[in-house]
């Protein structure tokens, strides 16, 4: 799952609140394309991993898992993972949400992850979930319409 959010209000140096300002790079290549799913190439993932923020990412000084937009997480297992979500993170508005709250929910998340497992030419993503989530190969292969291992509770 990726989202963009704010731990608090940013400021600039004179102290107003600004927004909608331009960002301007040197990359060694074009980018590909802005939708993380459907990325493989090193060059769009470095660009991307400063725009979307994951459910959880590694502390690169100790490689310790920490929660990101998962507020905290607890393997209930060796096998299954429960998932806190942080609470106030917003997506941009936009139409394709179909609801009137922008927030993130656990539907989203469950919709990603499935996406993510999924045979779509939109996801270039599946290699790193199939096999890794109950049900995910049958769901991949076309043999189920949901991966039985993503509940939301």
């Amino acid at each position: 799952m990726f989202s963009c959010s704010e731990k608090g209000l940013r400021t600039s140096k004179g102290g107003d609140i600004h927004y909608g300002d331009r960002l301007r790079l040197s990359l060694p290549s074009e980018i590909k394309t802005f939708f993380p799913l459907y990325n493989d190439d090193i060059d769009s993932h470095r660009l991307l991993c400063n725009i979307f923020e994951p459910l959880f990412d590694l502390e690169d000084s100790s490689d310790q898992v920490v929660p990101r937009l998962a507020e905290r997480f607890e393997w209930r297992n060796d096998l299954v993972i429960r998932i806190y979500l942080r609470k106030g993170v917003l997506f941009g508005s936009d139409p394709c949400f179909g609801s009137e709250s922008n927030e993130m929910t656990a539907e989203d998340v469950k919709a990603t992850l499935e996406l993510a497992c999924s045979s779509s030419l939109l996801n270039q993503s599946s290699n790193g979930l199939i096999g890794k989530i109950k049900g995910s190969k049958d769901y991949f292969d076309g043999r189920t319409s949901y991966v039985s291992g993503i509940k939301i509770l």
